[in-house]
């Protein structure tokens, strides 16, 4: 018997036009926790651009374009933040044009897709969710609950027998064989970094600059590393 785990859920029952709509509104709900990720993840950013301008030492590898903190001189946190800005919205724009896995790079690991198996009344799914405040969001949507299985330990106590049988039916029939999500439903984007980001107008005076560390803070911690 071979080993299965399918660490899936499962979406309320509708039909299948109230389930695009509801996949809508999952994305509006949803992108305000993935704007929150993205600001902090920028924050992250200015804060290793700043040890770099003050220090010499690079400390976050997310930064590229090293050269063009290099050039700057006496540079306030408009100037950093005006050099990264341009970083990451040429990474956006780059990925846009990429006809390719190899050629794309994920923007601050926000993209978020969720795979749908329609099968007899039911909507079997799995999220390709990498960023973890994203998933448990999800997860946590009322129309969500978890629909795991696996045959590899013993099954759980809270669920009954005939229930973790009629699982193994269900994700056997969303994904038959070698069970290749790809081929056996259909997707929807709830995050997409490459677009969405366009949609985050951030103004570092209000959302970045009040959330930095202070700058003498921020030098410790790396003379401590050192």
């Amino acid at each position: 018997m071979s080993t299965k785990i399918y660490n899936g859920l499962q979406i309320q029952y509708m039909p299948i036009n109230d389930l695009v709509a509801w996949s809508k509104k999952a994305r509006k709900e949803l992108i305000p926790v993935a704007k929150e990720e993205f600001t902090n993840a920028f924050v992250k950013m200015v804060e290793a651009a700043i040890v770099y301008v003050q220090t010499g030492v690079q400390i976050d590898s997310s930064i590229h374009n090293y050269n063009a903190l290099k050039e700057l001189e006496n540079p306030n946190y408009k100037d950093i933040f005006s050099v990264l800005d341009k970083e990451v919205r040429s990474m956006i724009k780059a990925n846009k044009s990429a006809t390719t896995i190899m050629e794309f790079e994920s923007a601050f690991g926000l993209d978020s897709t969720v795979y749908v198996f329609p099968i007899e009344n039911k909507y079997l799914a799995i999220p390709l969710i990498d960023n973890d405040a994203i998933h448990k969001a999800f997860k946590n949507l009322p129309e969500v609950s978890w629909y795991g299985y696996w045959n590899n330990v013993d099954s759980p106590e809270d669920i009954s027998q005939e229930e973790w049988e009629q699982r193994k039916k269900d994700w056997d029939e969303a994904l038959p064989g070698c069970g290749v999500i790809r081929e056996n439903g259909f997707c929807f984007d709830l995050i997409d970094t490459m677009w969405d980001a366009y949609e985050w107008c951030y103004d570092p005076e209000q959302h970045i600059i009040p959330k930095l560390s202070d700058q003498s803070e921020l030098l410790n911690k790396v003379a401590k590393t050192i």
